[in-house]
């Protein structure tokens, strides 16, 4: 219990800097858009790559980096046992998939947004 309570501790002290910058701009509609009140269709857009990014940036990178550290400091703390080799190694594994799984999806939603935004479906986004 002590180390998943270390470990969220952890990762919500390094990721409260990105919290703090993601509150001023990832609603990018305002009471003013468009002449008209409130948000229009064309913001979702916007909003959903401004989440995605925050989610890439702000969460992904974050909890890989300690999560390889505490891999890291799983091979050096197993000292020739190669039960716990074996499981820092899966570990490992499943951090690099679940940084490969990320990626691909973040880069799927940015084409289908890019697709969508270009080919005329969705207003043009400007600013």
């Amino acid at each position: 219990m002590k180390k998943i309570f270390l470990a969220i501790s952890l990762l919500l002290f390094v990721t409260a800097p990105y919290l703090t910058f993601a509150a001023g701009g990832l609603i990018p509609c305002d009471e003013n858009s468009n002449g008209r009140k409130g948000c229009q269709f064309k913001d979702f857009v916007p909003l959903f790559k401004g989440v995605m990014d925050f989610l890439l940036v702000g969460v992904l990178i974050p909890a890989a980096t300690i999560a390889i550290a505490v891999v890291g400091i799983q091979y050096l703390t197993a000292v020739g046992n190669p039960g716990k080799l074996a499981k820092a190694h899966e570990v490992l594994i499943d951090v690099l998939w679940g940084i490969f799984i990320a990626i691909a999806a973040w880069a799927i939603v940015d084409t289908i947004f890019s697709v969508l935004t270009k080919a005329g479906t969705l207003p043009p986004i400007t600013g």
